[in-house]
């Protein structure tokens, strides 16, 4: 049986660093809050709702306020950020898929599920032609072909014109 998060205090908040234990603790009611770190949520520019998610994860906690707790999240983030960097430099130098930068963070898996879904939802893309249009290359020649028709007939009826 796990034994019960400790709660942090106020000395622990203020620190530089928590550890592994209590950052993977705080991943689980940060991810539920989706409107502090999916930017296509509804609530993401809702200043309030920010607030309350805030509040929510400072009392789910029982840390002391929510400024700290902000820093922490900006913290987190850019350290998982400069992990991901390191990750992709290592796949671009050139060395074998046994070479690739593995992050040592405890948390980096958590962290990376929650900033892969946003980057899965940027990826997602719609086409804006109709269904029943073939490809959109298709009404590129039909539209190239119907210009230089247009300008082959103007073209004749300039010289008709002349004569």
């Amino acid at each position: 049986m796990c034994a019960a998060p400790q709660a942090f205090t106020q000395f622990e908040m203020g620190s530089e660093r928590w550890s592994s234990e209590n950052n993977i603790t705080f991943m689980n009611p940060y991810r539920e809050q989706e409107n502090l770190w999916n930017c296509f949520d509804k609530n993401c520019k809702n200043r309030d709702m920010r607030k309350a998610s805030l509040e929510y994860i400072t009392n789910e906690m029982s840390l002391v306020n929510t400024s700290d707790l902000t820093k922490k999240i900006k913290k987190l983030r850019s350290t998982y950020n400069q992990e991901r960097a390191k990750i992709e430099k290592s796949k671009k130098s050139g060395s074998g898929s046994e070479d690739v930068y593995k992050s040592s963070l405890k948390w980096f898996d958590i962290m990376d599920y929650i900033m892969k879904t946003i980057n899965l939802k940027e990826k997602k893309t719609t086409s804006n032609l109709p269904n029943d249009t073939p490809s959109g290359s298709k009404i590129l020649e039909d539209d190239v072909s119907r210009d230089i028709d247009d300008k082959t007939d103007n073209k004749s009826r300039q010289l008709v014109d002349q004569k």
